[in-house]
């Protein structure tokens, strides 16, 4: 299970059979929302930062970071169902 943490900047990874912590992981500035890519890894959108973070969820890290253009200030985000296209509210 993992969980967005507003206050921390973080993301916090959460194992479903007995709810211990298992991971934090440092994430942009002012997370927002987490989706499940059709690959696995995980999207985070960071509003304050105006950012993506990607998080590979065997590594328990951030692969990578998109950067959005000035003032996008992303929040919610979903994928496709077919796995195509995300999408990302500004």
């Amino acid at each position: 299970m993992w969980v967005v943490n507003q206050d921390n900047d973080s993301v916090s990874a959460f194992a479903a059979s007995n709810n211990a912590k298992v991971a934090e992981i440092n994430v942009g500035s002012g997370p927002r929302a987490i989706a499940v890519a059709p690959n696995g890894r995980l999207w985070v959108t960071n509003k304050l930062a105006g950012t993506i973070s990607i998080i590979d969820p065997s590594l328990l890290t951030v692969v990578q970071t998109l950067n959005l253009p000035y003032a996008s200030q992303p929040f919610g985000l979903a994928f496709a169902p077919t796995g195509g296209v995300g999408f990302v509210a500004l």
